[in-house]
């Protein structure tokens, strides 16, 4: 993962659309949304370890 290189906790959730890649560091969840075309965005939330991504 392009980010995660120092991440605490990594895991990769898969759902229809594509690939939740979730990356906790420091205490912040960093939450990237992978599409089918490797365009991933990113969002800081809580809700990321929900699976939830806010673009």
């Amino acid at each position: 993962m392009k980010n995660g290189g120092n991440a605490d906790t990594e895991w990769i959730r898969a759902n229809g659309k594509g690939l939740y890649v979730g990356v906790m560091q420091g205490g912040v969840v960093k939450i990237s949304f992978c599409g089918h075309n490797s365009t991933c965005s990113r969002d800081t939330s809580t809700d990321g370890a929900k699976g939830k991504v806010i673009k």
